[in-house]
């Protein structure tokens, strides 16, 4: 070495991995200044304390076939006059034995369906399409529900671990990709040790039928056995109607313990099972017995007496009726039931048409015809109807008898007056409390203006004519008007005083 040679410069950006298969890939991605080469060292296993195992010429990649083992690998560089520079990076690998050398995935052929109960068997011959592959690892088998295999419509359910040999998996109901009596359709992919999953075949076998439920033509006869059914799996639900019959119960078989509290029901009881030496005494209280189902259809005669009825048993919940509801009957109840009768005591006819009414909350209303004999005593209120004593003859012993309204023998009546007809101002009307008596030309209810009346009181007299323009007057003194008025064809029999004014009128006659 000259004094003035310089190295060359220092490999760099070397590429080894930390772990391989069979061999140390070596990767020198650029060449150094001033090399004419650049070795490749390698220590440990068969390379012992160090060994040149390749060298670059220029930049590149090498393969350093290596059994398995732990290496180090160092680069280093070497001038045409054999002048050397320092390693570069060291790098450490792991390297596993080759083994067998995986191939890609071929397609896999030869599936078939075999219906069974609650799923379907796929069955893989073991052969391929384009001749085996090297590496194998399973076949992945899916189920779908159309044919053509698009997201969604299918799912993975199981693998095949057997290679090149007839085998086989069962895949269960799922409900969705797998049904009952629906069409199911199988596609497969073969995989590699590697993990690469192949090219998905789809549609490689098909059932319209899809999983075999458990139905008659499905079964072989006697094949469920009672060995065959696990414990609990008959529920109520799985048994038929009317499928137990009492031939197929052992006698005593049912106990009391095998009945659930309130299992019985109305509709599981057969009519007329139940006796009444099937009731223990006292079993029937009065909880027991629903609102209005005890009927006089369900009482014998002469059951219920007098000895048999306690005061006080009829609450806001109940009544008592005698007859049917809608028809003739009587009812008497302490409240307003839904759907029942009124509070208070009521007696309808034959129509369903209340004819005696005593509400709870007070009056008394009776509507027909019929005849009154006794004595009303120590009553007030309002009497509405007729009133018939012997021989048609009706009177008040003492007392008076007020009318709000109505009327007596056509005559319209209120608290003050006889009227006949209800207006303000009638025909007729006499008012004893005023007191007065007037006829009228005509009836009318706004205004007697403009009307022909005749007016007597003790207050403004005897008046006739118009409430206007009264033509004729008598007041309570004794004088005597006429206005407007012509006395003719008459004779007047009596005296007109000196004191007497006659004004704006004419006199005829004698």
């Amino acid at each position: 070495q000259t004094s003035n040679e310089s190295s060359p410069g220092v490999p760099t950006g070397t590429i080894v991995p930390s772990t391989a298969t069979g061999s140390i890939p070596v990767e020198l991605p650029t060449f150094p200044a001033g090399a004419r080469k650049v070795d490749v060292i390698v220590t440990n296993g068969i390379f012992g304390l160090g060994k040149i195992a390749y060298t670059f010429l220029a930049a590149g990649k090498a393969t350093i076939a290596a059994p398995a083992g732990t290496y180090i690998v160092q680069l280093r560089a070497t001038s045409a006059t054999g002048v050397t520079s320092t390693v570069g990076t060291t790098h450490t690998i792991t390297v596993s034995d080759a083994g067998e050398t995986v191939q890609s995935p071929t397609n896999p052929t030869g599936f078939s369906i075999n219906r069974v109960l609650g799923g379907i068997e796929v069955v893989w011959d073991g052969t391929y399409a384009n001749g085996t592959f090297t590496g194998f690892e399973a076949i992945k088998i899916y189920v779908g529900n159309t044919a053509v295999a698009t997201s969604g419509t299918y799912r993975e359910a199981g693998a095949m671990t057997g290679n090149n040999v007839r085998n086989s998996i069962v895949v269960p109901v799922d409900g969705t990709y797998l049904r009952y009596s629906q069409p199911v359709y199988v596609h497969a992919a073969a995989v590699n040790r590697s993990g690469t999953v192949g090219t998905l075949q789809q549609n490689v076998a098909s059932n319209l039928l899809g999983a075999k439920s458990a139905v008659s033509d499905d079964l072989d006869n006697q094949i469920i056995t009672n060995a065959k059914l696990v414990d609990s799996a008959v529920t109520e639900a799985k048994i038929a109607t009317s499928a137990i019959t009492e031939t197929k119960i052992a006698t005593d078989a049912i106990t009391s313990t095998k009945i659930v509290a309130n299992a019985i029901t109305a509709d599981k009881i057969v009519s007329s099972a139940i006796t009444a030496d099937k009731i223990a005494t006292n079993a029937v209280t009065a909880t027991k017995i629903l609102a209005g189902t005890i009927d006089v259809s369900k009482l014998a005669a002469g059951t219920i007496s007098v000895n048999n009825l306690e005061a006080g048993n009829i609450n806001s919940t109940s009544y008592i009726r005698a007859g049917t509801a809608g028809s003739a009957r009587v009812e008497l109840s302490s409240a307003n039931i839904s759907g029942g009768p009124s509070a208070g005591f009521y007696i309808y006819n034959s129509a369903g048409t209340p004819v005696l009414s005593a509400p709870l909350n007070g009056g008394l209303t009776i509507v027909g015809n019929g005849t009154f004999s006794g004595t009303l005593s120590g009553a007030s209120g309002n009497f509405t109807g007729d009133l018939y004593s012997s021989n048609n003859q009706f009177s008040v012993i003492s007392g008076s008898v007020t009318a709000l309204s109505g009327t007596i023998g056509g005559w319209v009546i209120n608290e003050q007056a006889f009227k006949s007809s209800a207006v303000a101002y009638p025909k007729i009307e006499l008012d004893p409390i005023s007191p007065k008596f007037e006829i009228r030309q005509s009836a009318s209810d706004s205004s007697e203006s403009g009307i022909k009346v005749i007016k007597i009181d003790p207050i403004d007299g005897i008046r006739a004519g118009t409430t206007s323009n009264f033509k004729f007057r008598v007041d309570m003194d004794g004088n005597m008007t006429a206005t407007d008025a012509i006395f003719s064809s008459g004779t007047f029999n009596g005296n007109i005083t000196s004191s007497a004014t006659i004004f704006g009128g004419t006199i005829t006659g004698s």
